[in-house]
């Protein structure tokens, strides 16, 4: 016999389904980071190119394809992703 797998339906925040702290925030930076990235690829930039229009260094940029965005808040990633002159709507929940 199969084993019958469970599972739960998201609340549309992953974070906030494991139950993680600020998850509101989590996933605008994860949001954020998707678009930013986007945007570098679509632009064909390279590392170092997207790091002198960002003013950061290229190991940062190296980290936000993979959401890596400790070093920096929301704001600051807001920033980064208008420099790129992407858009978005942030809905923190």
């Amino acid at each position: 016999m199969t084993p019958q797998r469970r599972f739960t339906e998201s609340l549309g925040n992953v974070f906030a389904d494991l139950g993680l702290p600020n998850a509101g925030t989590r996933l605008a930076k994860a949001e954020l980071a998707f678009t930013i990235a986007a945007a570098i690829q679509d632009r064909s930039l390279t590392q170092l190119e997207a790091a002198a229009i960002l003013e950061i260094d290229q190991p940062k940029v190296s980290a936000i394809p993979h959401g890596c965005l400790s070093f920096m808040g929301v704001s600051s990633v807001t920033c980064v992703r208008s420099a790129l002159a992407a858009t978005m709507t942030v809905v923190d929940s």
